[in-house]
């Protein structure tokens, strides 16, 4: 209790997540669709839950409805029956009824599992009702906060959903742990955002040689220049990072390192 283990998994170019607490597990993003009948839902998530013995979901987050992250949502659904669905997609999209119940991500949800917090800190009602909003802005931003460290998972906002985060809490958004926005992209990552957050690993999630070349090399030199350690789904494979219940400093794995 009071601890949170984060498994970002290696799905090529997009993003899934694994947030567990001592006896509550969360899906954040499932990763891209490749055919009408494979996905990283299936293909990936699913596997990695089964592996760790984790036989069912109290949650799944669909950040926004880019296919990268999306895609997989209701192969986990199926595979893993979780109890409900937080995200940002549209009323009509058939994936609502793939979960028991379908709620909206909106800033101000909050629970606790196991003495741990979960946030959404994005979109606001605002943001989620702009129909000029693009996708990525209108992203599920969730912050984990454990015992000893916290954890901010900001999926793919931009520039502008980073700007009103900043706007409504800048001090908020103090994390040990960030799960890069955008993949990396230089559309994110601004200098005050990475500033405000400054955290001591940054977890990129990338396809290897994909083709919007992600993460930029000046985003790279952003963190690097705060003296952030950068880690990446490209390069490290899977990657964990332990979030103690209290003064212990943060473990990481890296699949990278069980290849070698």
């Amino acid at each position: 209790p009071g601890a949170a283990w984060l498994d970002v998994l290696d799905v090529g170019q997009g993003l899934a997540a694994v947030v567990r607490t001592a006896s509550h597990t969360l899906v954040y993003d499932t990763g891209p669709a490749w055919t009408d009948d494979s996905d990283s839902g299936g293909r990936i998530v699913a596997p990695f839950l089964r592996g760790e013995g984790i036989r069912s979901l109290d949650g799944v987050v669909v950040t926004h409805a880019d296919d990268d992250h999306a895609g997989g949502a209701a192969s986990v659904a199926r595979a893993r029956n979780p109890r409900w669905l937080l995200s940002t997609l549209a009323e009509g999209d058939a994936r609502h009824a793939t979960f028991a119940e379908s709620r909206r991500c909106l800033a101000g949800l909050a629970w606790e599992w196991d003495g741990v917090r979960f946030e959404i800190l994005h979109p606001d009602a605002m943001a989620l009702a702009d129909p000029r909003r693009r996708e990525n802005d209108r992203a599920c931003v969730l912050r984990v906060r454990a015992g000893g460290a916290t954890a901010l998972l900001a999926s793919d906002i931009e520039k502008h959903a980073e700007s009103e985060l900043l706007a409504r809490d800048a001090a908020g958004l103090r994390a040990q742990v960030l799960l890069v926005p955008h993949h990396g992209s230089r559309t994110s990552s601004t200098p005050a955002f990475v500033a405000a957050v400054a955290p001591e690993i940054a977890v990129v999630s990338a396809g290897w040689r994909n083709r919007f070349r992600h993460p930029s090399p000046a985003v790279l030199q952003r963190y690097a220049s705060r003296g952030i350690r950068v880690l990446r789904t490209d390069l490290d494979g899977a990657v964990r990072v332990e979030l103690p219940a209290g003064p212990e400093a943060l473990v990481v794995t890296r699949a990278a390192d069980k290849a070698r």
